[in-house]
C-alpha cells in the first residue's frame, strides 16, 4: 500500500495500481514473519537469548512445527517469568498450536508489563467472544485515542454489533487521524452511512474507496450497495467484477 501511494504521488498511476491491487489481496489475519536465518542453523541451547528464541519460534511456526515452538517458548518464559517479551513469544506459539486459552493467558501476562498495539491485536485475536474483543479494543482506544488503526478496528467491532452510530463516529475519527485514504475504512464508512440513511454520503465514500483501489472486494461491495436503483447496469458489471475478484487466488 505504501509503495503504491508513493508511485501515485509521483504521478505514476499504472505502477501505483499494480501495488494497490496487490494490497487488496494481502492477508487480513495475523501472520508470522520468519527470521532470515534458517531454523536448522540456530543453536539450540538452554541459554539461547531472546532474539534467538524469537527467531527459532517464528521459524517453527512458519514450518508448522507448533510443538517445537511451544516447547522452546515455554522454556524461555520459565527462565524469565517477568519478561513481557517472553510471555508474548509463548502466546504466539500457543496461538499457532491452536490453544487460544493458553495464548490469552500468556498475552495477558505480557500485557501486565506493557500493552502495546501489536500485543493488543494478538490478544484480541485470541478471544473467543466478540464482546470481549470489543471490550479490549475499547480499553485500548480509551487509553490511546490517537491510534487511528485501533479506532477503525473498534468501529468494525461496533458495526458487527449493529451500532452504526458509534461505528461511524469512530471511522470519522480514524480518517481524521490519517486513514482517509485507506480503502477498507472508506468502504466501511460507506456501509455505515447507508445504514444511517445517508445515501449520498454512502455513495461518496464508496466511490472514493473504489477509486483508490478498484480491485478491493470491500470497495466493490460497498459501491454495489451504495448505487441507486437506476444504476442497474453498473451494478451488474460490478457484481461480475466482484465474483471474478473473489474467485482469484490470493
Amino acid at each position: 500500500m505504501l509503495v503504491g501511494r508513493a508511485y501515485e504521488a509521483l504521478g505514476e498511476r499504472e505502477r501505483a495500481a499494480k501495488f494497490l491491487d496487490l494490497a487488496a489481496f494481502g492477508p487480513s489475519e495475523l501472520a508470522v514473519l520468519p527470521g532470515l536465518t534458517p531454523r536448522a542453523s540456530l543453536a539450540v541451547s538452554p541459554d539461547m537469548g531472546g532474539l534467538e528464541i524469537r527467531d527459532y519460534v517464528r521459524h517453527a511456526i512458519a514450518s508448522e512445527d507448533a510443538v517445537a515452538a511451544v516447547g522452546r517458548a515455554r522454556s524461555f518464559a520459565q527462565r524469565f517469568p517477568g519478561s513481557g517479551d517472553a510471555q508474548a513469544i509463548l502466546g504466539d506459539a500457543e496461538f499457532a498450536r491452536g490453544d487460544k486459552a493458553a495464548a490469552r493467558a500468556a498475552y495477558a501476562r505480557s500485557a501486565l508489563v506493557r500493552r502495546s498495539w501489536p500485543l493488543t491485536l494478538r490478544l484480541a485475536a485470541a478471544q473467543e467472544d466478540a464482546a470481549e474483543t470489543r471490550r479490549l479494543l475499547e480499553s485500548y482506544v480509551r487509553d490511546n485515542p490517537m491510534n487511528a488503526e485501533a479506532a477503525a478496528l473498534l468501529a468494525d467491532a461496533f458495526a458487527a454489533a449493529g451500532d452504526w452510530e458509534r461505528a461511524a463516529q469512530l471511522l470519522d475519527h480514524a480518517m481524521a487521524l490519517g486513514m482517509a485514504r485507506v480503502p477498507w475504512v472508506l468502504a466501511a464508512r460507506s456501509i455505515a452511512a447507508g445504514k444511517l440513511k445517508d445515501n449520498d454520503g454512502a455513495l461518496d465514500y464508496a466511490l472514493a474507496a473504489h477509486e483508490l483501489q478498484p480491485m478491493n472486494p470491500l470497495a466493490i461491495a460497498a459501491l454495489i450497495d451504495a448505487l441507486p436503483e437506476s444504476e442497474g447496469a453498473t451494478r451488474s458489471e460490478l457484481e461480475t467484477k466482484l465474483r471474478s475478484v473473489s474467485a482469484s487466488p490470493r
